[in-house]
């Protein structure tokens, strides 16, 4: 659920970009407000379903990994 918070806006986004002349100008508006607001939606019921003493690191993938050397993209969700 944490993904689509994080990159639901974003799907949008390409969509409309790469799609806007496919889809139309009111179309592409409308897919973009569904997914900001779907993402907002999740994120209050990620928020509100929190245990707020813990801290949960969101692995999304590992970008590079070189002897001892690891490096990964993550998002920490705290309660800040």
């Amino acid at each position: 659920m944490t993904l689509v918070v994080l990159f639901g806006p974003l799907l949008g986004a390409i969509f409309a970009g790469f799609f806007y002349n496919l889809v139309g100008e009111k179309n592409a508006k409308i897919v973009t407000t569904c997914t900001v607001l779907t993402s907002a939606l999740i994120s209050w019921w990620v928020f509100l379903s929190y245990d707020h003493g813990a801290i949960e690191k969101i692995h999304i993938f590992d970008w590079i990994s070189s002897g001892k050397l690891d490096v990964t993209w993550a998002v920490r969700l705290d309660s800040l």
